[in-house]
């Protein structure tokens, strides 16, 4: 069969969406990966084919440019929110006609990526198309031309979670009628291309889901749970990574990839923190950044390296903590790892959720960012490095996640759901 990937410009959701690529074409699947051109050379280092629609994104330099209230972050609207007083039907309706505009999704995905990938549809007639869950074009674009489609998450189902909470309240609500801001919105993408609401638009036919079932929120709608593969940036294997056997514990410091390529933000804490935290502690810690520029070059302890870009995955594997962002990719692909983490969570969407998931599984800390010392990063990564229930707490989830089914066991069902969508739908 034929399959269109789909996704914003972002290298960290490419990397999450690449593995079920990989296992399409792997199963004979013609597989193309549409995105907005800025991302295109990052697919081609995937070794998947990838197709330019609608004008580059250059996300970064967007928000950097834009006022607080001209993004859903300058609003007082949270889609993570999850305070039971806080979510009121307002609440739920506001937040998600905030997102479903130009202040979030059409921030990201304008007109002309929709025109492009329909049109590119139209031509190339997949049987399925897979979306990244903020890429609303590809559901768009598979309704138009017949295609089976199902979304990927990137973290928790939290635009899943809220609009089943919306419609839940909704029922129960005096007045509100058949009032639905992201239908109208859906309603209004569809009608330019001659076809009516489909409500399979808003959460796809299936979702493909790596976040393991304890960390899940529980919804309505299928999810077909499906194993993180780490997936990195190209990259050589380092030499010093499998000549040098650490006689001290080696820590990895990263802070990912979307904090800079997306956000433009920085670091969740000082470094000055950081070396002053590890300056006499028997550590090595790997830091997966260039070194710092200036007269703070002398200040590095000895047992820091900064590394530059290193695959985390293999240097997860020599590590015995992580000190990181919240980010789903690195958070999944410490759990894989089954490396103990310290999470110093960003503000964006739901690291602050996950850092907490992980510590009540005993798995790591939760350090919020206003607790960061250099006093509290050293006391917690003591903790962390010497008792050793954070190890086994670590161990044991990473088992929960090695038992979700792969990507290569995701085909067979993804094969079944494009057979029952071809008889109920004749492509267009």
């Amino acid at each position: 069969m034929r399959v269109v990937i789909t996704q914003i410009a972002a290298t960290s959701h490419l990397c999450l969406t690449a593995p079920i690529g990989w296992a399409l074409k792997a199963a004979g699947h013609d597989v193309v990966v549409a995105t907005q051109p800025d991302l295109l050379n990052a697919v081609n280092n995937t070794g998947l084919t990838g197709v330019a629609v609608g004008k580059e994104a250059r996300l970064a330099e967007r928000m950097a440019n834009l006022q607080p209230e001209e993004t859903i972050h300058g609003t007082e609207y949270d889609i993570t929110e999850t305070r039971p007083h806080v979510l009121t039907y307002e609440y739920t309706r506001d937040t998600l006609a905030a997102l479903a505009s130009p202040l979030s999704l059409d921030l990201m995905v304008d007109d002309t990526m929709y025109d492009d990938l329909v049109a590119f549809c139209r031509h190339w007639k997949p049987d399925l198309v897979v979306w990244d869950s903020v890429t609303f074009s590809g559901p768009v674009a598979a309704t138009v031309c017949g295609a089976a489609h199902v979304r990927t998450t990137c973290g928790l189902d939290h635009w899943a979670r809220m609009r089943e909470l919306f419609l839940r309240l909704r029922k129960d609500r005096p007045g509100a009628g058949d009032e639905d801001p992201v239908r109208d919105w859906v309603a209004a993408k569809l009608a330019k291309y001659g076809c009516d609401y489909d409500e399979s638009v808003i959460l796809g036919h299936a979702t493909l889901d790596s976040v393991p079932s304890w960390l899940r929120y529980p919804t309505e709608s299928a999810h077909l749970p499906m194993r993180y593969v780490a997936h990195n940036n190209p990259g050589a294997f380092p030499s010093w990574l499998s000549e040098s056997i650490p006689d001290r514990p080696r820590v990895c410091l990263t802070m990912g990839v979307s904090l800079e390529e997306v956000w433009r933000t920085g670091a969740t804490f000082a470094l000055k923190d950081l070396y002053e935290a590890i300056v006499d502690l028997n550590v090595e810690v790997i830091v997966l950044s260039e070194p710092p520029f200036g007269d703070s070059v002398t200040a590095i302890p000895d047992n820091i390296k900064f590394a530059g870009f290193v695959p985390n995955n293999f240097l997860l594997k020599s590590c015995a903590a992580i000190i990181h962002h919240g980010g789903w990719g690195t958070t999944a692909t410490a759990i894989l790892n089954g490396v103990p983490q310290i999470i110093i969570p960003h503000s964006v969407y739901d690291a602050h959720q996950l850092a907490e998931g992980v510590a009540t599984r005993g798995a790591g800390v939760h350090l919020p960012p206003d607790q960061v010392s250099a006093a509290s990063l050293r006391r917690e990564l003591q903790r962390v490095l010497e008792e050793q229930t954070f190890a086994r707490s670590a161990a044991e989830i990473r088992q929960d996640m090695l038992s979700m089914p792969t990507p290569h066991d995701i085909v067979k069902d993804l094969d079944d759901l494009v057979s029952r969508h071809r008889q109920a739908t004749p492509m267009r």
